[in-house]
């Protein structure tokens, strides 16, 4: 079983709606849908039983890079492994704004329609 990493080692990802934390080893720990006070999709973070989503190489364990992609809230992962390299990109794209649940104060894109999904 794994351990528990520092909480400083967890990327954070969002939508304006929902929000993720993404761990060191490229993994996706934590993430509730379709809004953050339901109940979570994957909770790694609180008990490493509680399911988690990895898209890995099988022969590297641990990631030679981990960034933001500049400008964006897009997080980059890379791996080196024996036949190449590996890079993941992680991101939620926003979903339609909610006119009913929405602050007066709240902006976005004109026409952005675009359903909640984790890419």
């Amino acid at each position: 079983m794994r351990t528990f990493p520092p909480i400083a080692e967890y990327a954070f990802l969002s939508d304006c709606d929902v929000s993720m934390l993404v761990a060191a080893d490229g993994a996706v720990e934590w993430l509730c849908l379709p809004r953050p006070d339901s109940p979570s999709v994957f909770g790694a973070l609180l008990d490493r039983s509680a399911g988690r989503f990895e898209f890995e190489p099988t022969d590297a364990a641990v990631p030679d890079q981990r960034r933001y992609i500049p400008g964006t809230n897009v997080l980059e992962t890379t791996w080196h492994t024996p036949s190449g390299w590996v890079t993941v990109n992680d991101l939620l794209v926003m979903g339609p704004p909610s006119e009913d649940e929405r602050p007066p104060t709240w902006r976005r894109v004109p026409g952005d329609t675009t359903p909640s999904r984790l890419v």
